[in-house]
């Protein structure tokens, strides 16, 4: 393994983060000091051991990881980043609305997203059909990652980024990365 910390520079760096911490008499306020002094300060420390490409995927376990256990990103959602779709029934896929631009992989992956995410994403073929030149342009953009989604979708449908990570995966697959960067970013600050 290329990296290695040993049980014993956890524990100093865990007691250190609980000397340091802002004290507080009120048990709540002082277990939220207590996260964030453990995770900063394990997030800095363990960084500094980093090459600068695994520094990204550190910096977005780090994130989600807080984000899935509060239930900001369900595990399918998580999952089809991660893996893809896998197995979907594909008889209810609504129609290709423009199949020379949107490939059928794309396609599939955002019928993908509708079914996996319906509280935010319930209607996203048929925004995307009727909405087909916004989001052509939105997926042509430079910066995807950086532009709110055609129509307001994002703010209509109160959607996490992480429902926009999964837009990029399947329109601009090559901006995912970026698009990962703006997910820490926005998750855990500069």
């Amino acid at each position: 393994p290329m990296y290695q910390f040993s049980l014993f520079y956890f524990v100093r760096l865990f007691n250190k983060c609980i000397d340091v911490a802002e004290a507080s008499d009120e048990i709540d306020i002082r277990m939220q000091k207590l996260q964030v002094s453990i995770t900063t300060n394990i997030f800095k420390n363990v960084c500094r051991g980093l090459f600068e490409n695994d520094k990204l995927t550190f910096s977005f376990l780090i994130a989600t990881s807080f984000q899935r256990y509060f239930n900001e990103i369900n595990p399918m959602e998580w999952s089809l980043l991660l893996r893809g779709i896998g197995i979907l029934d594909m008889t209810q896929k609504p129609a290709n609305p423009e199949p020379g631009f949107f490939s059928e992989k794309m396609w599939d992956l955002v019928y993908a997203i509708q079914c996996f995410s319906p509280e935010h994403c319930f209607d996203i073929c048929q925004q995307i059909t009727d909405n087909t030149e916004d989001w052509k342009e939105w997926a042509m953009s430079d910066t995807p990652q950086d532009q709110p989604l055609p129509t307001g979708y994002d703010e209509e449908n109160d959607l996490h980024y992480m429902q926009v990570l999964l837009l990029l995966k399947a329109l601009r697959p090559e901006k995912l990365v970026f698009g990962l960067q703006e997910h820490v970013r926005r998750a855990l600050g500069n």
